[in-house]
């Protein structure tokens, strides 16, 4: 069966990239330009408000992955086996690489502090792409929960289910 495509999504994308865009572009523009327009406080107040208002869209991107694998995979019984290595290919990997040129200027100071800022950028996400952890994350907990699912008998299932649906509606 072919999917439709969701232009709400690919919307909800648009705005999200274009504020990410915007966020970035009034920060480089506060610390790098700022200083020569002298900018009264007002105006800058007002245009840090609009960069924390702006944030939103990461956590959208993270949305969007997380509606687009439950949309995608809703049918089916299972994940297919190249799901995790073609992202690993096509999305880790990359990552990597530019973890690395992150941290390539701080080569220039000693490779320990190379070595570090390598370290720090990927395996805690210490630069631009901290992102992408927390989607390979959702990842492996999305890929981990579908198959305890699927090897609990029904009657368990629907156990958890009402077990927690009663915890979240404790009066207190």
């Amino acid at each position: 069966m072919e999917k439709k495509h969701l232009h709400e999504i690919s919307f909800l994308r648009a705005i999200a990239c274009l504020s990410i865009v915007l966020l970035h572009s009034i920060v480089w523009g506060m610390e790098y330009v700022g200083f020569l327009l002298n900018l009264p406080d007002f105006s800058e107040r007002f245009l840090d408000s609009v960069t924390i208002f702006l944030y939103y869209g990461t956590p959208t991107f993270i949305f969007i992955t997380a509606f687009i694998l439950g949309y995608s995979y809703k049918e089916k019984r299972s994940i297919s086996k190249g799901f995790l290595s073609k992202r690993l290919k096509f999305i880790l990997i990359p990552y990597i690489f530019m973890g690395f040129m992150y941290a390539s200027p701080y080569a220039l100071l000693s490779f320990e502090q190379f070595a570090l800022k390598s370290f720090l950028n990927i395996f805690i996400g210490d630069f631009h792409a901290y992102f992408v952890l927390i989607i390979f994350q959702f990842l492996f907990i999305v890929c981990s929960f579908q198959k305890m699912v699927r090897s609990c008998i029904p009657k368990k299932s629907h156990f958890v289910f009402v077990f927690n649906k009663r915890c979240i509606f404790i009066p207190f």
